[in-house]
């Protein structure tokens, strides 16, 4: 028992030391907005600071502590202001890319500069022994505990009553309401970086008597500490804190009760899962739609150019090339690979996965347990294992996908260590060093690498253009249509009858298989399977920035960007045997990567094509309908709300409110701004969740059903900030509103992307919205009033009962507005269509509707006809103001100013 106690107290004293590096995280990113992860080696450096002034120069703990630390704010400072403020206006993808490559360049430069060997450092504090219940503990391990504490309480109390900690909280939460204030964002942005950093440089300094200098060791701390944050959300110090002892202890105890290897490191991630699963799915959907994404290629194959370069490329392996270059081709085609399934989980979809070199790993295992165990033969155990790992990758996807974005890059990147202590450096279930059983042989050709390394090349290059092929016929399909719309707006893509949730896991899942193969292909280039080596976590870092600098979006991208991967064609083209060249190469490719995506976010791959002027679009959007007939009346349902309320937070934003919608009428829904007006329309059709109320679409209910089951049921909506799938066309979001939602696709579209043809409704909204000319147009080409039709013509598309309509004349002339209000009486009278409009147009609204419904502060205080509702008294005194005459309706007055309610409804 004694054991276990001392256990924990040890644990607790090492997790303060992570919560040091933990709380400069936290710090950075509420500072930010970005995760730094090259915190880790800003600690690294503060430690080898420390040594060399220490153990170099000779001087004392008390000016040697000092300089490390100023080593540790010199580093997060230079980090901020010439790598990630230069990109304030780019992708939070290309923002967190450029922190990887920044900890790649610094980690290569401290191994330049001092080697791969451990230091040893003099304990800053003593070490005699004291005694706490029965329990012996080290002096400098209860002054670190001390110090930890103490920091995490001025933390707390800094940011939570300071005028700096409450700017930082407002710059955060709106960037431009507090330049405004005379608050400059970039220079809250900088010292919050640089006082993270300094925490960073503190937990280095501690550490480096405990566990010697050394750059591996210190810089992997940055997973658990990743962990701590993520349990703390990212905002909370306490959380933090007690994050980071629960993964002390748990660690230090898991290390002596469980003699499997590797589940030590295995514990953030598993706590990991544990936060995500308690937390559940919330959040992060709205906050995603005005971010600026790299963009992605269309996916279209040139069938002449890929076989004169597959051709061409095979004749150089085979008659020219010397084994150097060959070894290039074989490594860059390899990785090429386990990159392109980035293309698929990052590129297409968005969510920042850093565990594709782990997935790579899991394959290698499974092919080569299946070769030595059961005899298979290699093209159907490598068959077998991407099944397999397509499952496992489904199976881990379903914890991680609760989260996304950031949360999702941190969770990924714990699985990966957890997988590579469990699995991969665990010889009893890898068998590492297994000799390869017997010649590997292709359809009877021996491809061995040692005896025919051309041969396995071609069999490499082959390889890649095959998992080419299919991630393009996966862009190109009703899949791709499915990811792109995910990965732009997943609240827009619910509103079409996707799933989000099921989209990302497929990806996943494919990513991880494709991943595989590359794994497969780089472990049985050697005469001895070795799975410890090149499937790391942390060279999953180094990929993902491999395959942001070649283009994250496009086919291409993995195979620009490889080039410079150690034992690439960059590397053998520098003809040098020295072991400093790979560290040279990273390096100094890091830093021109640096310059680069600052110039070029969007990658090399974008650039090239735009140099050597490929179309973006080879052809246009087909028109063609799948029926002749026209489309008739829509199933005649009426939509009903029941008693609904929301609430958010403390605030009610719509009470005990009811409606209902009929087949062929229209409902204007008005009210003054912050009435809860959109907030009663995301309720009826799944966007939020009520707290009370019941909702019935005919006879069925519908309030348990997500927004996208609402939709198959037949609720179309439009939005008020559009939320329009930008990266595809006008002809694509039509599409994607009306594709066929069988799983089939994600089965036939890896080998045979079906091209889709408009429905009968798809072309009656184009038709009516008059879209035709804008079709092979992307929407933000387009006017905003266009751009506003197409959101409309959108959800007609898909020819629902009831239309939920989000001010849908905003931005229109007086005669647009009256276009729309022709078109709206079209709908309802010739389609059966129930109309639910919210709108400021008092004129279009009285104009159009059957009904008017009239809310203010969350409740409705009327219901009636147009004439009804204007002269009804309280509607006048609440929003209409003096009472209008027949003859001439009365504009709304709506300019006034916003309560704060009105402004917390606003921002949920």
């Amino acid at each position: 028992m004694n054991g276990a106690i001392q256990l924990a107290l040890v644990g607790m004293s090492s997790g303060s030391l992570l919560a040091l590096t933990a709380l400069g995280i936290v710090i950075a990113y509420r500072g930010s907005g970005i995760i730094n992860f090259s915190h880790g080696i800003v600690g690294t450096v503060a430690a080898f600071a420390y040594w060399e002034l220490n153990a170099g120069q000779g001087l004392s703990p008390v000016l040697a502590v000092p300089g490390a630390l100023l080593a540790a704010a010199l580093c997060g400072y230079l980090t901020y202001r010439l790598a990630i403020q230069r990109m304030a206006r780019m992708s939070t993808l290309s923002r967190t890319s450029v922190s990887l490559i920044v900890l790649v360049v610094v980690q290569s430069a401290l191994t330049l500069r001092y080697g791969a060997d451990e230091r040893i450092v003099q304990p800053i504090f003593p070490t005699d022994p004291v005694s706490l219940f029965g329990i012996h503990l080290g002096k400098d391990r209860i002054i670190t505990f001390f110090i930890a504490t103490v920091l995490v309480a001025l933390l707390t109390a800094c940011y939570g009553r300071t005028r700096f900690g409450l700017a930082t909280a407002a710059q955060v939460e709106n960037p431009i309401a507090s330049a405004a204030l005379g608050i400059s964002p970039a220079r809250i942005a900088t010292s919050n970086w640089v006082i993270g950093s300094v925490f960073a440089g503190v937990a280095g300094v501690l550490l480096a008597p405990i566990v010697g200098v050394q750059i591996v060791t210190l810089t992997h701390l940055i997973v658990p500490a990743l962990a701590a944050a993520l349990i703390g959300g990212l905002r909370s110090f306490p959380l933090t804190y007690l994050g980071a002892l629960l993964i002390g202890v748990t660690q230090a105890e898991v290390t002596r009760y469980v003699a499997t290897p590797g589940w030590a490191d295995a514990v953030p991630f598993l706590l990991i899962v544990l936060v995500m699963v308690w937390r559940g799915t919330g959040g992060g959907i709205r906050t995603a739609i005005v971010e600026r994404r790299p963009k992605v290629g269309d996916g279209h194959i040139r069938p002449f150019i890929l076989l004169t370069l597959v051709g061409g490329s095979i004749l150089l392996l085979t008659l020219v090339f010397d084994l150097s270059y060959v070894t290039a081709m074989t490594i860059t085609c390899t990785y090429g690979i386990i990159l392109l399934s980035s293309v698929v989980i990052t590129g297409y979809t968005g969510q920042l996965s850093l565990s594709q070199f782990s997935f790579a790993g899991i394959g290698a295992v499974i092919t080569g347990l299946l070769l030595t165990r059961t005899g298979m033969p290699f093209l159907p155990a490598i068959a077998l294992s991407l099944v397999a790992t397509f499952v496992v990758g489904a199976l881990l996807g379903v914890p991680l996908l609760r989260t996304r974005g950031v949360n999702f890059a941190v969770a990924t990147l714990g699985s990966a260590v957890a997988i590579q202590g469990v699995l991969l450096q665990n010889p009893t279930y890898s068998g590492a060093y297994t000799p390869l059983p017997g010649p590997l042989t292709v359809f009877g050709w021996q491809v061995d690498s040692l005896v025919h390394p051309e041969r396995w090349a071609v069999v490499c290059l082959i390889a890649f253009v095959l998992a080419g092929l299919v991630v393009a016929n996966v862009r190109r399909g009703r899949v791709g249509r499915r990811m792109i719309a995910v990965r732009t707006n997943e609240r827009a893509a619910e509103s079409v009858g996707l799933n989000p949730w099921r989209v990302r896991l497929y990806a996943f899942a494919l990513a991880a298989a494709i991943a595989a193969l590359g794994g497969i292909l780089v472990v049985f280039r050697q005469p001895t399977m070795v799975f410890e080596r090149g499937f790391a976590a942390f060279d999953s870092i180094l990929g993902i920035s491999q395959v942001v600098l070649g283009g994250i979006g496009y086919i291409a991208g993995p195979l620009l960007g490889v080039l410079g991967h150690p034992g690439g064609f960059i590397s053998t083209l520098l003809d040098s045997d020295s072991a400093t060249t790979p560290l040279w190469i990273a390096l100094v490719g890091g830093i021109l990567s640096i310059w680069y995506l600052q110039a070029r976010p969007d990658g090399a791959a974008e650039g090239l094509g735009r140099h050597i002027h490929l179309p973006r679009r080879s052809r246009p959007a087909p028109v063609t309908a799948t029926t002749a007939a026209p489309p008739g009346r829509v199933p005649e349902r009426t939509l009903r709300g029941q008693g609904l309320t929301v609430a958010f937070g403390g605030v009610v934003a719509v009470d005990d409110a009811s409606l209902d919608v009929g087949p062929g009428e229209i409902v204007g829904l008005i009210g003054p701004n912050g009435a809860g007006k959109t907030t009663l329309i995301d309720a009826v059709t799944g966007a939020t969740r009520p707290k009370a109320g019941t909702v019935t679409l005919g006879d069925k209910p519908i309030g348990s059903m997500r927004m996208h089951r609402r939709v198959r049921e037949g609720i179309g909506r439009s939005f008020q900030s559009l939320e329009l799938f930008d990266d595809m066309t006008v002809a694509d979001n039509l599409k994607a509103s009306v594709d066929a939602r069988s799983g089939s696709a994600y089965l036939t579209d890896l080998v045979w992307p079906r091209p889709t043809a408009f429905t009968a409704g798809a072309l009656a909204a184009v038709e009516l919205f008059e879209l035709g000319p804008d079709l092979d147009r992307l929407p933000t080409e387009l006017p905003y009033g266009r751009r506003r039709l197409v959101g409309i013509a959108r959800a007609v598309a898909a020819e629902p009962s009831i239309l939920c309509l989000d001010e849908p004349a905003a931005g229109l002339s007086s005669t647009e507005s009256a276009e729309l209000g022709v078109l709206l009486r079209r709908l309802a009278d010739e389609r059966g269509m129930g109309v639910l409009v919210v709108e400021h147009d008092m004129e279009l609204v009285m104009r159009v509707c059957d009904r008017v419904i009239v809310m203010e502060r969350g409740r409705i205080i009327a219901d009636g006809t147009p004439g009804d509702v204007r002269r009804d008294p309280r509607v006048i005194a609440a929003y209409l103001g003096d009472e209008p005459t027949e003859a001439e309706p009365r504009e709304p007055v709506v300019a006034r100013n916003e309560t704060a309610r009105e402004r917390e409804e606003a921002e949920q």
